[in-house]
């Protein structure tokens, strides 16, 4: 962080953000509306409640993927330039040399790793998070009356630990895709010209990384990422119940109003 700073300036910390917000908005949305909609329909079935939220996870986590994964390669590429020598100038002028360079298939590379990442994490997460719930329930009717409290912040801990442990489950795959993202023909111009060439596989990029950096190279950036993740996750899981909450309790005022004033019009 301080060499980046050192470097770069404070811009450098932020690099890819704005591609980063329109990935966190759409990925959300489609992730949480997709989750609902498989969930559902696992419920019609007789697999058990942990398996269907797993299922149900992976499901939204690819669909969500493979809607927004242009805003995800924009993201890493922006991240992997520096500002003093910085190839592409802004996202839509990114777009655009991507599409001229490298054809719509320039934007999904590394979308299988992404799949294969995400399928697992986000199953692992609904999954822990539900498992780790139902755990929580049975530790709280021991706790002392003062420690009732952290039932406002049940999803805030939950969801952070739950996502340090889907995180820490897929990481070698994130890693993989963030490899694979930054190939293509500029890729001499992006992190200094450090980037190693792979073949377009995912066994090819693994197997690479471990014959030249080492097994240990596969969780080559897992602290900043697990410090990413569990206050991410907790505040995604905090602010979905509490707006889940608050579109309920408005659904049912406005029902609540709506019967009131048809009694009002009966009795006149």
């Amino acid at each position: 962080m301080l060499r980046i700073y050192r470097e770069e300036g404070i811009r450098g910390l932020f690099k890819g953000n704005l591609s980063a917000e329109c990935l966190y908005l759409t990925y959300g949305g489609a992730q949480f509306m997709s989750y609902t909609f498989f969930e559902r329909a696992l419920r019609q079935t007789d697999i058990p409640s942990t398996a269907q939220s797993f299922l149900a996870g992976a499901c939204a986590g690819a669909a969500g993927t493979t809607l927004t994964y242009p805003f995800d390669l924009l993201r890493t590429r922006f991240a992997a330039q520096t500002i003093s020598s910085a190839y592409y100038p802004g996202i839509a002028k990114a777009v655009a040399m991507i599409w001229h360079d490298e054809g719509l298939a320039g934007f999904y590379r590394g979308v299988w790793p992404a799949n294969l990442q995400i399928m697992p994490y986000m199953g692992l997460m609904f999954a822990s998070y539900n498992a780790i719930s139902r755990g929580y329930q049975v530790v709280r009717a021991r706790f002392p009356a003062g420690w009732r409290f952290l039932d406002h912040w049940q999803d805030l801990l939950v969801g952070g630990m739950a996502g340090v442990a889907s995180k820490t489950g897929v990481y070698p795959l994130d890693l993989i895709r963030k490899r694979m993202q930054v190939q293509g023909p500029h890729r001499a111009r992006l992190a200094s010209g450090a980037v190693p060439i792979y073949r377009n596989s995912v066994l090819a990029v693994m197997a690479a990384v471990v014959r030249d950096e080492g097994v240990a190279a596969l969780f080559k950036g897992l602290v900043p990422a697990l410090i990413k993740a569990g206050p991410t996750s907790a505040v995604m899981f905090l602010v979905y119940g509490q707006t889940r909450d608050l579109i309920l309790y408005l659904s049912d005022k406005g029902s609540e109003d709506h019967r009131s004033g048809h009694r009002g019009d009966a009795s006149q």
